[in-house]
């Protein structure tokens, strides 16, 4: 429970910040408030997401509300890695190809992590290559190892 609390209160630091500096850069011109509104929001997905795992591993009897909160996860590293392929893009542009918009990020990202891969958008550097290739074995073994343990732990 202690352990909780503590994610809260962290959560809180990052998440209060991050939403503020969002409201205040959508009316500034200047890049780098909008990486720093990158960095915290980075930080607040990241730490929203070793919550809710917290939080499901805990968990003594499988449910439908587990399953949802893994589902969750999934969700949150997609949106996650958006942010980050943003925030390399806008620090070494041209870092992806073919994106338009705030959205294709998240398009790219969730694309990658059910390694779908239609190849619109490709990472162009090697450090956005890598930030692919780890997405994908993360979201192959997400499903493979939890995803997996919790359905046939849900049908015992």
């Amino acid at each position: 429970m202690q352990r909780n609390r503590v994610i809260l209160v962290l959560g809180i630091i990052i998440g209060i910040p991050a939403i503020l500096a969002r409201w205040i850069v959508s009316d500034l011109p200047f890049d780098s408030s909008e990486l720093s509104v990158l960095i915290f929001s980075i930080l607040f997905f990241s730490l929203l997401c070793l919550f809710i795992l917290s939080s499901v591993l805990g968990e003594k009897r499988i449910t439908r509300d587990t399953i949802f909160g893994a589902i969750g996860i999934y969700l949150c590293l997609g949106i996650t890695w958006a942010l980050s392929y943003q925030f390399v893009d806008m620090l070494i542009p041209g870092a992806l190809s073919n994106v338009q918009n705030a959205t294709a990020y998240v398009y790219f990202s969730f694309i990658t992590l059910a390694t779908l891969g239609y190849g619109d958008i490709t990472p162009l550097i090697p450090v956005t290559e890598s930030m692919a290739m780890f997405e994908a074995v993360i979201g192959q073994l997400y499903i493979a190892v939890l995803i997996a343990r919790l359905v046939s732990s849900l049908t015992r």
